[in-house]
């Protein structure tokens, strides 16, 4: 069963004057990249092999989940805060 949208409705934006818990998502967000940082750094010393990539794939994708936060308490996409 297929439904057709009739009405475009624009995405409401959070926007909040709440300077603490912007400055503590951005803490935490660089603490996220960090942390995928070193995982990254654990991989090199070992052979290079496939779970060796996947290792350093995991930790690629932490910084990007680091990223995104980051992204989105900028542009003000966060309704937490």
């Amino acid at each position: 069963m297929y439904f057709a949208v009739t009405e475009l409705q624009p995405v409401r934006q959070y926007r909040s004057t709440n300077p603490v818990a912007h400055r503590l998502i951005k803490i935490v967000s660089s603490i996220i990249i960090l942390l995928g940082i070193v995982h990254i750094f654990f991989a090199f010393p070992l052979r290079m092999n496939t779970d060796t990539l996947w290792f350093v794939g995991a930790g690629m994708a932490i910084i990007f989940a680091g990223l995104l936060n980051l992204v989105a308490i900028d542009r003000g996409g966060s309704k937490f805060s």
